[in-house]
């Protein structure tokens, strides 16, 4: 296998595959990573068995793998490119997704009455829809559309 440094979390000269997949359990704990959370997590998921308290720390070997290799800068090179990457995505769904709650209400609106029982739910989804209309998203709307927004 030829080895590409064409990332930063790939795998990297000089590091075995059994360091390079204990890097990957640790990058794979996601942002919030720490290494004691990372070697905790490895110990449950092949059934090792913890010695002494509850907290492990991380033995010498990982501590100095993950200074070795680099551990904490390739894991946030991977973050940042996975946010990158799908952060564009997840917003535009998540907008979609506001847009057609919106809609839904907007036609249950037309339909009910304020003595309706639905009356009290839809007054929170307007106020959770509302919750993402930021006077800076309303302004930004309004100088991209300009006078079509008012239709």
């Amino acid at each position: 296998m030829t080895i590409t440094n064409s990332h930063p979390w790939n795998r990297r000269a000089g590091e075995s595959f059994e360091d390079y997949s204990l890097f990957l359990f640790f990058r794979n704990v996601g942002p919030s990573r720490t290494l004691r959370a990372a070697y905790t997590g490895y110990l449950q998921e092949f059934g090792m068995e913890q010695r002494g308290p509850k907290v492990v720390r991380a033995t010498r070997s990982w501590r100095d793998k993950c200074a070795e290799f680099e551990w904490v800068e390739r894991a946030a090179a991977w973050d940042a490119h996975n946010l990158q990457t799908v952060g564009a995505r997840i917003a535009a769904l998540h907008g979609q997704a506001m847009l057609q709650l919106a809609e839904r209400m907007c036609r249950a609106v037309h339909k009910a009455k304020p003595g309706d029982a639905s009356w009290g739910d839809l007054l929170r989804g307007m106020q959770e829809v509302g919750s993402f209309l930021t006077p800076e998203l309303v302004t930004g709307i309004y100088a991209r559309f300009g006078e079509d927004c008012e239709a």
